[in-house]
């Protein structure tokens, strides 16, 4: 019997509740808005595991890449505009950030070939001989078709300057009420003469654990100056929830099942991987685990092109749990659902055998997942605590953003970036 055949009891999401979700996840945040386009990926193309971020005017690139499912290739265009440094609004006009011209055409695209399923595969990388960025700070790409108002997708990326210096060290927090759950992050931000008229107003800085901008922290203000050093330290912005490691998926090849596999299907020529039954983890104790800090990476085994030859698999996820959360939906989360809330990743409960269900369309690969809770009680704020738990010893990038407005031109530049790295 197929594993995708009618749940009894079916709990779905209240569709208001989730409305409200996706009215707050999608705006200026990354968002896949077209059932076809799948495995969307912003990384160095050199290495397929690095963040969105880039050195500006270093010669580096990112690589935006993606599939279509549709029959026929796509004429996609593309834009990228700069915006401020919380995500809430463009605050540049195209001549300050870039040179070229404004939108763009996707050139470079591939059909695929001996995959059950077929695809077309799109990239691009940026910046590039059509545009060039000029200055520092937020920056989000959208692809679209004829209208720039209706993207089918959107991708964040950061553009950095090394104006300042950035030293800090993860370690645990040895609080009596964290010390078991939490990382504590003292660092320095050294200004290098650059010219701030007051730093408490117009130097900010966020940090990101793994890059996850649902869980940033901000709001930093320096303990004491000393000299053109900014001290950060011994505040409550600088304990993190250290979280959990995330779960991982192997289906690179589908002859096997990986530890985390519980069956392999193929119906209707389609493959169908049912994965062992996950359990909440909050309260259960650390287990050392090497993760992918929430990415994926596409593979298939015997491939030189796997890009062009994976296979998509339908993979369900089930998550053991005795009674639903009512005011709030379960998701599934990573970057195999974009980092964000909605439709494709939220899940449904099965009443009769007391468990969450989803399943999703991935590429032949590795990934990385947790699941996250949203409230609608409380605004709809992830909580990644509640089925995963937070352990000192989880292993994470920590990413250091360090902005400043230009008094001058009312936008927010980047100056400084660092990741820093448990070591213990």
């Amino acid at each position: 019997m197929s594993p995708q055949l009618a749940y009894s009891q079916v709990i779905r999401p209240d569709s208001a509740k989730l409305a409200e979700v996706v009215k707050k996840y999608r705006e200026y945040d990354n968002y896949t808005f077209l059932r076809t386009i799948k495995t969307v990926n912003l990384t160095n193309p050199d290495w397929e595991l690095s963040y969105p971020v880039l050195r500006l005017k270093s010669g580096q690139t990112l690589q935006l890449s993606f599939d279509d499912l549709a029959e026929e290739s796509e004429n996609y265009q593309y834009a990228i505009y700069h915006m401020n440094m919380d995500w809430t609004a463009k605050d540049a006009s195209f001549v300050e950030y870039a040179s070229g011209f404004e939108i763009n055409s996707i050139t470079d695209y591939e059909s695929s070939y001996s995959a059950i399923t077929p695809y077309h595969h799109y990239k691009l990388e940026i910046p590039n001989d059509d545009i060039q960025l000029n200055i520092s700070g937020n920056y989000i790409i959208e692809v679209f078709k004829d209208d720039n108002s209706k993207p089918i997708l959107r991708r964040r990326f950061v553009v950095y300057e090394s104006k300042v210096s950035i030293e800090g060290d993860v370690m645990r927090a040895m609080t009596k009420n964290q010390g078991a759950t939490s990382h504590k992050i003292p660092f320095t931000v050294d200004l290098n003469g650059l010219m701030v008229n007051d730093p408490y107003s117009e130097i900010n800085v966020k940090i990101l654990p793994n890059n996850n901008w649902k869980k940033k922290h901000e709001g930093f203000q320096p303990l004491y100056i000393r000299g053109d050093q900014l001290v950060f330290k011994d505040r409550d912005e600088n304990v993190f929830e250290a979280g959990n490691e995330y779960r991982t998926i192997n289906i690179k090849d589908l002859s096997y099942q990986a530890e985390m596999v519980a069956s392999i299907q193929r119906i209707n020529y389609d493959y169908h991987v049912k994965l062992k039954n996950d359990a909440s983890r909050r309260y259960m104790r650390y287990m050392k685990h090497q993760d992918l800090n929430g990415q994926f990476f596409i593979e298939k085994s015997n491939s030189m092109t796997p890009d062009l030859d994976a296979d998509y698999v339908y993979v369900y996820f089930t998550l053991d749990v005795e009674v639903p959360y009512l005011s709030g939906n379960l998701f599934v989360y990573g970057g195999l659902s974009d980092y964000t809330f909605g439709e494709r990743n939220v899940m449904n409960y099965n009443a009769q055998k007391k468990r969450y269900e989803l399943s999703m369309l991935l590429k032949q690969g590795f990934y990385d997942y947790q699941y996250v809770v949203l409230d609608s009680y409380l605004n709809n704020k992830p909580n990644f605590a509640t089925i995963e738990g937070n352990h000192w010893e989880t292993q994470n990038d920590y990413l250091v953003y360090v902005y400043m407005i230009d008094l001058a031109n009312g936008y927010h530049r980047v100056i400084g970036f660092k990741n820093l790295r448990t070591e213990f």
